[in-house]
């Protein structure tokens, strides 16, 4: 690589969505202990981290959203069972 192309690629910053991964902040930390958490980081990335928090307990809902649906359905079925070998 010549001295130029490595002057080139080394300013390069690393973008904000590289961050995205292996970092040992928990989502599932409470709303004050998750900013404190991450009160030390650069605001696009403090942004970034909210975003990901935000995402992350809206996949959340959803799982346990879809969770209840599939508990009501197999009480229903066990309900329909029951009635059926009750009869």
């Amino acid at each position: 690589m010549s001295p130029e192309t490595h002057e080139a690629t080394a300013v390069v910053p690393e973008l904000p969505a590289a961050i995205d991964y292996y970092l040992p902040i928990d989502f599932n930390l409470r709303y004050d202990d998750f900013a404190a958490a991450i009160a030390t980081l650069d605001l696009p990335e403090q942004s970034l981290l909210w975003d990901q928090r935000l995402r992350h307990w809206r996949a959340a809902k959803r799982r346990q959203g879809r969770q209840a649906v599939k508990r009501r359905k197999a009480a229903k079925k066990r309900a329909q069972a029951s009635r059926r070998n009750a009869a």
